[in-house]
Parts: structure tokens; C-alpha cells; sequence
């Protein structure tokens, strides 16, 4: 596995987060969640925040068309995400 510097790290981070935000997903504390169009993160009825449970993120992740791969694209960048499994709480 090849090392990446701390500049690539940082430009692919800047991408990730540009492309949750562009499906108005919000990652904070090392959880995805549902916001809306001024960032905030939306709320079930019961004031609960909404999470992105994995399966949907997956889904979206690996969307020919709406995936990190075809985002990146459009920047002009080429990369080929690899899921990893996240531990469970």
C-alpha cells in the first residue's frame, strides 16, 4: 500500500467532505447524518438526529452516478473508493 502524503490527505479529505456535503450529509464525531440545505443536521419528530446508516451510504458511496468515484470525476480527479467495514457500537 502506498503512502500518502499529508497535502494528498488533505485535498482527498476536502473532496469527501465536499461530497457529503453536496448530498447534504453531515459527518461529525465519526457519524453521518441527514442535514439539510444550511448544514444543520435534520431531526426525527421526536427531536432525534437522523443518522445514514451504512447499507444507505454504501448505496450512495458506489452510485455510478452520484457516487465519490464520479464526483471526484468532475473535479478532474481519478480514484476508486474501497469500503471498509466500520466497527459496530
Amino acid at each position: 500500500m502506498a503512502v500518502i502524503d499529508d497535502k494528498t490527505t488533505d485535498a482527498l479529505d476536502k473532496i469527501f467532505n465536499a461530497w457529503l456535503a453536496f448530498h447534504n450529509i453531515l459527518s461529525q464525531d465519526g457519524r453521518l447524518y441527514k442535514s439539510d440545505s444550511k448544514g444543520q443536521i435534520m431531526r426525527n419528530a421526536q427531536g432525534g438526529s437522523i443518522t445514514i446508516n451504512a447499507q444507505e451510504f454504501k448505496l450512495l458511496m458506489l452510485d455510478p452516478e452520484k457516487g465519490l468515484q464520479a464526483y471526484a470525476a468532475k473535479q478532474g480527479i481519478r480514484l476508486k473508493p474501497q469500503l471498509r467495514d466500520f466497527p459496530q457500537e
